[in-house]
């Protein structure tokens, strides 16, 4: 994720003061704290021997991460596998510690979302230097030790979410015409600058908009107070768009203190879309004051990172879905590279994991590309509507069944 990695040290901050609570699952599951390791002991058997992978996440002190964490930990039980996760409190110096334990519990591959694109380098291609497989997910190293990463393009689904709000206004019968503004954090995020450039791509096609951006360091009340000043210096937007979910939570927030916020189809709404959909997200999807959402299909990338790295232990690296090919998740059609060239992939839609179904509602075609001297999987993220903004499989929604949360 570029430089941009600070970018999730608040991306989520509005969750941050619940409660941390375990995520063991009937596997094997080690958290690491600061001050020691806390593990879950294993309530029943893995159903059959398996794998024992490493997984290293960037954190695991959000619920966006439980969850991401959670249906790992389902889809490997299931397999018959054992994960053991050790959370590095995003520090990088935690992380490298980390991995070189977990290479000593003698795993058979290891998943890992780096906390620094460069600081993680040394350790990942030590690891690939004991012969264990690396793939990441989230976010990324700039090296060729890693064979494939999972993650979205910021600049793709910021390209997405402005995309659906032009299409909602449009289905609206309203004009593209008049003034935008757009929170994000700062130019040295590069992570949401790339955002709002794929935002803004999109509207630039539209001569009779005016897009002004706001810089708002991904916190709500300087999001709410950019959009507030803006409203009384500038006048009424006709669209507002925000780069993660503070600020998008705060340029509603800032609508309503301008007195300028009305429900769709009632007044002159403006319309209102950005990144992250978490539970004030879809509060005010409710109220009809947020009409886009866009998030990451973060369910997937645990069970994707296990499939890979099962698929590079058992046929190699080169099974792996090709650099330049499209991957597909046509539950119709057999696993593997396809005769038109694609590269199919496969789960269980009916697969189950405590009231949920994880794999019921796949990605879109996704492209792979490459990056660093690996495979970079560019998942497109999930649009949501307020039509659906109960009903979608994001992890605001699956957490309030797996942590009785929202």
């Amino acid at each position: 994720m570029e430089n941009g990695l600070n970018e999730k040290l608040s991306r989520r901050a509005a969750l941050s003061k619940i409660a941390k609570i375990g995520i063991g699952v009937g596997v094997a599951a080690v958290v690491a704290g600061v001050g020691g390791y806390y593990t879950w002991q294993t309530l029943a058997g893995p159903k059959k021997k398996g794998y024992v992978w490493g997984d290293s996440p960037y954190e695991n002190e959000e619920v966006w991460y439980w969850t991401l964490t959670r249906c790992l930990h389902y889809y490997a039980e299931d397999l018959g596998d054992k994960v053991i996760t050790l959370d590095p409190h995003t520090h990088t110096d935690l992380q490298i510690r980390d991995i070189r334990y977990l290479v000593a519990q003698g795993i058979d591959g290891l998943m890992c979302a780096p906390t620094s694109m460069e600081g993680l380098v040394e350790v990942l291609d030590w690891v690939k230097g004991q012969g264990i497989p690396v793939v990441t997910y989230d976010s990324d190293a700039k090296t060729p030790s890693v064979s494939i990463c999972t993650r979205v393009d910021s600049f793709t689904i910021g390209k997405q979410a402005a995309e659906k709000l032009i299409e909602v206004m449009k289905a609206d019968g309203v004009e593209p015409k008049g003034k935008v503004f757009i929170v994000h954090d700062r130019p040295e995020n590069l992570v949401q600058v790339a955002r709002k450039d794929g935002m803004e791509s999109v509207l630039k096609n539209y001569p009779g908009l005016e897009i002004t951006e706001y810089t708002a360091f991904s916190t709500m009340e300087k999001a709410k107070t950019a959009i507030t000043e803006a409203c009384h210096t500038l006048g009424k937007p006709v669209i507002v768009m925000a780069t993660n979910m503070p600020q998008l939570t705060g340029a509603v927030e800032g609508l309503k203190a301008a007195g300028m916020a009305s429900p769709r189809g009632k007044g002159e709404h403006v319309y209102v879309g950005g990144i992250d959909v978490g539970p004030d997200t879809i509060h005010y999807m409710k109220e009809g004051l947020i009409d886009v959402g866009v998030d990451q299909p973060n369910l997937f990338y645990g069970p994707l990172s296990i499939k890979f790295l099962r698929l590079i232990k058992e046929k190699g690296e080169d099974a792996l879905p090709p650099i330049g090919s499209t991957v597909t998740f046509d539950y119709d059609k057999p696993e593997g590279l396809q005769s038109d060239g694609t590269y199919n992939i496969v789960f269980d839609p009916d697969k189950e994991y405590a009231g949920v179904r994880p794999f019921e509602y796949p990605p879109p075609p996704s492209k792979v590309v490459e990056f660093s001297g690996h495979r970079w999987l560019q998942l497109s993220a999930i649009v949501v509507t307020p039509e659906i903004a109960e009903t979608a499989p994001i992890w605001a929604n699956v957490a309030k069944k797996w942590f009785k949360i929202g």
